[in-house]
């Protein structure tokens, strides 16, 4: 089984995922900060505010760090150019695993977690 933290603004879809998994024997969703337990990490860009890209990276960087086990896998705001273009930079020098846009179903979504 894999432990997902969600690291995230978006308390519908964070909401969403729980409802979609509840049950799945293959995945467990949590939002408590235990990054060392956890497979992957979602982790939201933040469209505004403090938790942007930079804010992201950085907390990717740390979990690389603290927990090189744990998959990154970013979701993306798909018209923030400067967010994309540095996710694709990010994913290019290893430092996140993968991203995915906010605009993904939430079936692309597990199975890009499932994936992982």
């Amino acid at each position: 089984m894999q432990t997902v933290v969600l690291v995230m603004r978006r308390g519908l879809a964070a909401q969403g995922l729980m409802r979609k998994l509840r049950g799945d024997p293959d995945l467990r969703l949590t939002y408590e900060p235990a990054y060392s337990r956890a497979d992957v990490a979602l982790i939201e860009v933040a469209e505004s505010g403090r938790q942007d890209i930079s804010y992201c990276l950085s907390l990717c960087d740390r979990l690389q760090t603290e927990a090189p086990l744990c998959k990154r896998l970013l979701m993306c705001p798909e018209q923030d150019g400067t967010a994309v273009a540095r996710a694709v930079e990010a994913k290019r020098a290893g430092r996140i695993d993968d991203f995915v846009f906010y605009d993904a179903t939430p079936d692309y979504l597990v199975s890009k977690l499932l994936s992982m």
